[in-house]
């Protein structure tokens, strides 16, 4: 065990791990120091072994009242990434670890033969540091992809509630299909997460369950931009936002294929996609009442 630290009016001793290192984060209210109020509002506490190869499983703490107990998981955040941070929020080594494990995605590299190593080399980092803020590999993975399904999903419904109607809307989605392969590669991640039963797939689902993802969803992205379009009477009212939603993701989904694999359905993607958007279209604008 460390020797006991003093931080304001709290006594910490720390159970060190000497196998991750990490950095803790620890939040309190009330803050006094010199006998005064400080702060009123959560404060943070951030504190870092000097030894890289150790770091903090937990923060045991005594209040001057008496009152003790030990900090862990929900009771006192460890400084773990949970890949649902705003991205403006996450570390920048953090964010060089998601752009490098997307990269080997995207060149085809299988999630069981990336390393925690060739995250970290790819990303110009120690290796030391992914232990910082993940406990394994698959953290790393699970986090990165999830970010960069939130991160797309959310731009992607900015861009399309700043468009005057749904046909330009479905037109702008058709061009990001076709013409950003990494907002692809983003949703077709999610539809394997969503049908995939591995462990992998099973964290990455839990993660997009979670309260702040709901509003990333796709469902929940392309739910409000069909809602404005019933609004907007340029989409019928007969039809159950679910149906709609399922509609654009069946189309959708037939042309990634078809850009993906240059050959899935005998037809090239430029000779599909008047298709692709007739069919939304006629089975959601058609036959509305005048």
């Amino acid at each position: 065990m460390a020797a006991l630290e003093i931080v304001f009016e709290k006594e910490f001793r720390f159970q060190v791990d000497m196998t991750k290192p990490q950095k803790v984060h620890f939040s309190y209210n009330n803050v006094i120091r010199d006998g005064v109020i400080m702060s009123n509002g959560p404060v943070e506490l951030t504190v870092k072994s000097t030894d890289e190869g150790s770091g903090m499983e937990a923060i045991y703490y005594k209040a001057g009242d008496g009152i003790e107990g030990v900090l862990k998981g929900e009771s006192g955040s460890m400084g773990r990434i949970t890949g649902l941070e705003e991205i403006g929020h996450v570390p920048p080594k953090v964010r060089q670890m998601y752009g490098a494990v997307i990269e080997l995605l995207e060149e085809g590299m299988d999630m069981e033969d990336i390393r925690v190593s060739t995250i970290t080399e790819r990303a110009g980092i120690g290796k030391g540091t992914a232990y910082e803020y993940f406990d394994t590999k698959d953290e790393i993975v699970a986090c990165a992809v999830v970010s960069q399904i939130r991160w797309m999903f959310g731009w992607l419904g900015e861009q399309l509630e700043a468009k005057a109607d749904f046909g330009e809307q479905l037109s702008f989605l058709l061009d990001v299909v076709e013409k950003k392969g990494h907002c692809s590669h983003s949703f077709l991640r999610f539809v394997h997460a969503m049908t995939s039963n591995s462990e992998f797939n099973r964290m990455i689902r839990e993660k997009m369950n979670a309260e702040e993802f709901a509003a990333y969803r796709p469902a929940n992205v392309f739910g409000r931009i069909l809602r404005q379009g019933v609004e907007r009477g340029a989409i019928r009212r007969d039809l159950p936002i679910e149906y709609m939603i399922h509609c654009v993701f069946s189309h959708l989904l037939s042309y990634m294929m078809e850009i993906a694999t240059k050959d899935c359905f005998r037809m090239d993607a430029q000779s599909l996609r008047p298709f692709v958007y007739r069919g939304i279209m006629g089975e959601l604008c058609g036959g509305m009442d005048s």
